[in-house]
């Protein structure tokens, strides 16, 4: 190394134990990104090995940085250079074989029965890391999917050539809609019920990041989409529902109501399509996977999905039973019989049909 480089390498030692504020984040990363736009006769790995080995809150912060002050040409040779040091193995024949990085039953439906892909789901092994210094709240669920792709390389859990991740976030005027909230399950149900009761007569959107990693060469897409949400005006009839909702979680009805997730609502529920005036967007982006981006990405790096017109009525009621979904589908699309249950996806090529 020449003595700019010795010198920017050093620093970096110094500053990698303290990272405790913003100032030392940005300069941190400042030498992060100089050393990964050097040529390639140049580069060494060293500072890649000093990023993989920090803590999971620093990789977060250094992370967010580079998502809101750089471009995603900068995260990419970041990730291409961790599986080079990883010296990624695809086993032969899984090298199109798509790893979902999810546990969840919707992006699981989403994969297998309108995508028609062959798949394994598997769960990254961490805890999800909010970065501590971020302008944008899209900044965190993109942080939130490339974390949970780093952990995939770096535990070189890779028995598939493509691993998608996503995060996604529901948000309202700068104030992110957690899960409900208490030391006790009566506590969690109480703070559910503030939390729909807030939602009634305005807007909220779910940020969604979607991450494909391409294991056979390390190249990495990166997607991003918002759909929003503009729930009825409150009355007796939506109060009503939304007793009705709460009673699933009293009543411990596995996977109905307001408990464990964000903003204590699920719209593939149909207690809370009915409290939806209307969806801006992708729905299955409120749901958590954006069918156009995440099938965008997938044919980025050799996937071919073939577009399709996809039965609402049929996608949802094959997952909570068809009694409970029958006509729901074209109110949560906020479509009239006079549109002739058709509704385009906006940017998509796939159509959404409800009967």
């Amino acid at each position: 190394m020449n003595t700019k480089q010795i010198s920017i390498s050093n620093h970096l030692a110094e500053r990698i134990s303290k990272l405790s504020t913003r100032e030392d984040v940005l300069e941190y990363t400042r030498a992060l990104v100089y050393k990964l736009t050097e040529s390639e006769s140049k580069y060494d790995d060293f500072e890649t090995k000093q990023f993989m080995s920090l803590p999971e809150q620093s990789r977060a912060d250094i992370l967010g940085i580079l998502v809101e002050h750089y471009s995603d040409k900068h995260i990419k040779v970041l990730f291409r250079k961790i599986s080079e040091i990883k010296q990624i193995h695809v086993p032969e024949g899984k090298e199109k074989k798509v790893i979902l990085a999810s546990s969840s039953p919707r992006r699981r439906y989403i994969l297998g029965e309108v995508f028609k892909l062959n798949f394994d789901s598997e769960s990254a092994h961490l805890e999800e890391c909010k970065p501590r210094f971020y302008k944008h709240l899209s900044t965190i669920t993109k942080v939130i999917a490339l974390n949970k792709t780093f952990s995939f390389i770096d535990n070189q859990q890779i028995n598939g050539g493509i691993i998608l991740t996503s995060d996604t976030l529901m948000h309202s005027q700068g104030t992110i809609g957690g899960k409900p909230q208490g030391n006790t399950k009566s506590e969690q149900i109480a703070d559910a019920e503030k939390k729909i009761m807030s939602m009634f007569g305005s807007a909220h959107t779910t940020s969604s990041s979607i991450i494909v990693f391409d294991a056979n060469n390390g190249e990495i897409y990166i997607g991003e989409d918002d759909s929003t949400i503009t729930f009825k005006a409150r009355s007796s009839a939506t109060d009503v529902v939304v007793n009705a909702y709460l009673d699933y979680a009293k009543n411990n009805v596995a996977g109905r109501g307001p408990l464990g997730k964000a903003g204590g609502i699920g719209i593939q529920e149909p207690e809370i399509l009915s409290l939806i005036e209307t969806i801006h967007g992708d729905p299955f982006t409120t749901v958590g996977l954006s069918i156009y981006e995440t099938k965008r990405l997938l044919e980025e790096c050799g996937i071919k999905i073939e577009d399709a017109l996809i039965d609402t009525d049929t996608l949802y009621s094959s997952i909570w039973g068809a009694n409970e979904w029958q006509g729901k589908a074209v109110v949560v699309l906020g479509i009239a019989p006079t549109d002739n249950n058709f509704v385009p996806l906006a940017k998509s090529k796939i159509r959404l049909r409800s009967h």
